[in-house]
């Protein structure tokens, strides 16, 4: 039976515990940073994985990572991760302006921060 999927902000304990994610949200203003986490939490969190597929809210490309797609006020909000089990945990938040691929630095940023989470962290943390 497919669970549901849980979101979570990673809290990158090599950088000094920084929420990459939460900054970039706080950066786009207290309002945004609230609507925004509230449409994560409406949208994405508990929902089937399946259906956020088909939605085209999320993109796992062979590249490894897992790509958010919200728009919000016009703005493209991208937010890139990885999953763990049945938990999305996400590392790096940014506005996408252009058309096209996402930048190569923001996938660099991503891939370190995925790197720094450990290979056991997911599956049995799911019973918390």
């Amino acid at each position: 039976m497919e669970q549901t999927v849980r979101i979570e902000f990673w809290e990158d304990e090599s950088g000094g515990g920084r929420c990459h994610v939460a900054e970039f949200l706080d950066s786009l203003g207290e309002i945004a940073a609230l609507e925004i986490a509230e449409m994560l939490e409406e949208g994405f969190d508990g929902r089937y994985l399946d259906e956020l597929f088909r939605k085209e809210k999320i993109r796992f490309p062979q590249d490894g990572l897992l790509y958010l797609r919200i728009e919000h006020k016009g703005k493209k909000i991208r937010l890139i991760g990885c999953l763990r089990g049945n938990k999305i945990i996400l590392v790096h938040g940014f506005v996408k302006k252009k058309i096209g691929d996402i930048p190569k630095t923001h996938i660099k940023s991503a891939r370190e921060r995925i790197k720094n989470i450990p290979e056991n962290y997911g599956p049995k943390d799911l019973q918390n």
